[in-house]
């Protein structure tokens, strides 16, 4: 959360809902899924900028890549970190719409996702693929704890899959989070 006193939330919550509308900037989850969205701050300075400001679910705001010790101007980001962040929205996207199709049933085996978003990912915002510990990185946050959108689970066969939370199987499996 962004280090506002509760007048200064109050008077830029509503500017950014209305901006953005009601929903986590990187996830895409709108504050009904979530309860509470919080304000998080881009480039941590004074006076406030609204444009360095965006809403983010609790999960998606303690992300390791967007915490404010992090954040870094882009004048002074090596050229493999604005790749990495350039991938990460689409890697995002990527993983939501292969769980959702059919033939996945809300699940997909833990190197198959590592391996074809590395490669489709990458090749798509620079046209050379992400390197799969890239792709790791940006697992661990999105599967780590109680609020993220993915879990790990080990299948029957002790192959990982990643799961969407909520959609996953009760029995045969263990949950490594």
């Amino acid at each position: 959360m962004a280090n506002l006193s509760s007048g200064e939330r109050k008077k830029i919550y509503p500017f950014l809902a209305k901006r953005d509308g009601e929903k986590c900037a990187n996830c895409g989850k709108s504050k009904r899924e979530v309860k509470i969205l919080e304000i998080h701050e881009d480039i941590y300075e004074r006076p406030l900028r609204a444009e360095n400001m965006r809403l983010m679910c609790h999960g998606c705001n303690h992300i390791k890549e967007l915490r404010k010790k992090n954040m870094l101007r882009t004048s002074s980001i090596s050229a493999e970190h604005k790749k990495s962040m350039a991938c990460y929205p689409l890697f995002i996207k990527w993983l939501e719409s292969e769980m959702e199709k059919p033939e996945n049933n809300f699940h997909i085996p833990y190197d198959q996702v590592v391996d074809q978003a590395a490669f489709l990912v990458g090749k798509e915002v620079t046209g050379t693929p992400l390197s799969p510990k890239t792709i790791e990185r940006y697992l661990g946050p999105l599967c780590d704890h109680p609020d993220s959108p993915y879990l790990t689970m080990a299948g029957s066969h002790g192959q990982f899959e990643i799961w969407k939370r909520g959609h996953e199987p009760d029995e045969d499996r263990v949950n490594l989070n």
